[in-house]
């Protein structure tokens, strides 16, 4: 039997290959509207130009930018409810073929259960995205103007605010795909409350795990997200963008799976009862400077902080200097 733990990171990396194609998909119709954008950008801006034709260039720019966002926005909600009808599904497969029995929910009920993104419903970022870009734009040609900026210029300038809004639009559709997987789960878990006894956070064992999946790994909830042998609070993942973390459903099977199982690694597969501390142990000291910074490298090393104290009370990394007036 192939380890739930390893599976479920498994899945979670195939999640990240699979939404390659959205990423494409979003990214073409994106980079359409704002090459557009700029299209109508150096047709009409000339020198000396009256504030009339000003209000009009910059109302046209605000009308393609924001199509192109919400063409990404459908495009992309439309794919996510698609993948959150079929991630159920698989997820439950998965738990299955590791003799865990979940009852399964009414998929038809679950048409409008796309997840908060850090807070924030998906048409809420897509609108921030086109809102800032707009105003980039708009702020470009106006200074521009003012500088005297000529047609190779803006264009230049443009072109790197195109490639830095394509890759916060990727930034996004990762971070979504993330949060419908994580809002599978969390129905599973709803739909089967009566069999389940909390949940587990599961982070890759990787040098490229952000500080609050590192403090996270392994920790416990129970099933009215009270911390379990620790005190950090209870959150979902993704937790911050292209969050690669997962939740466990901890049933009664959980100890033997720790005791026995194994978890994927970037060295292999090691115990599943490895935390990203321990794995960390393992590794060189230049390698544990290169992943947490010498600063709290050698604090760590030196016994003064753990992962866990990495994090303040609300789960929120902290920096080398607060860290240093804690500790």
């Amino acid at each position: 039997m192939q380890n739930l733990i390893h599976k479920l990171l498994d899945h979670r990396i195939e999640l990240m290959r699979h939404d390659a194609h959205l990423r494409r998909e979003v990214d073409r119709r994106l980079s359409k509207g704002l090459k557009h954008a700029l299209g109508l950008i150096l047709a009409g801006y000339v020198e000396n130009m009256s504030r009339r034709a000003m209000r009009k260039l910059v109302n046209e720019i605000d009308r393609a930018i924001t199509a192109a966002y919400i063409e990404a926005h459908t495009t992309t909600e439309t794919a996510m409810t698609a993948l959150l009808a079929a991630e159920i599904p698989m997820l439950h497969s998965i738990y299955l073929k590791n003799g865990i029995e979940l009852g399964m929910p009414k998929l038809a009920d679950l048409a409008h259960e796309l997840p908060l993104i850090n807070g924030a419903g998906l048409d809420d970022w897509w609108t921030k995205q086109s809102r800032d870009t707009v105003f980039k734009f708009q702020r470009t040609v106006r200074q521009g103007m003012a500088d005297g900026l000529l047609h190779r210029q803006i264009s230049k300038i443009l072109a790197d605010e195109i490639k830095l809004a394509r890759r916060h639009a990727d930034t996004l559709v990762i971070t979504a795909t993330a949060g419908v997987s994580s809002r599978a789960s969390e129905i599973l878990r709803d739909n089967n409350r009566d069999i389940l006894q909390g949940e587990q956070h599961l982070s890759t064992l990787d040098s490229r795990t952000s500080d609050i999946c590192r403090a996270r790994d392994n920790l416990l909830w129970d099933m009215d997200k009270k911390p379990v042998g620790h005190d950090i609070p209870y959150q979902r993942p993704p937790l911050h963008p292209r969050c690669r973390s997962v939740m466990l459903l901890v049933t009664r099977h959980r100890k033997a799976m720790m005791e026995h199982g194994t978890r994927a690694s970037a060295d292999g597969l090691v115990p599943a009862k490895t935390t990203y501390e321990d794995w960390l142990k393992s590794k060189s000291v230049a390698e544990q400077d290169d992943i947490l910074g010498k600063g709290k490298a050698a604090l760590w090393r030196d016994g003064k902080i753990t992962m866990r104290d990495m994090l303040d009370q609300t789960g929120r990394p902290l920096t080398l200097e607060e860290l240093k007036a804690r500790y």
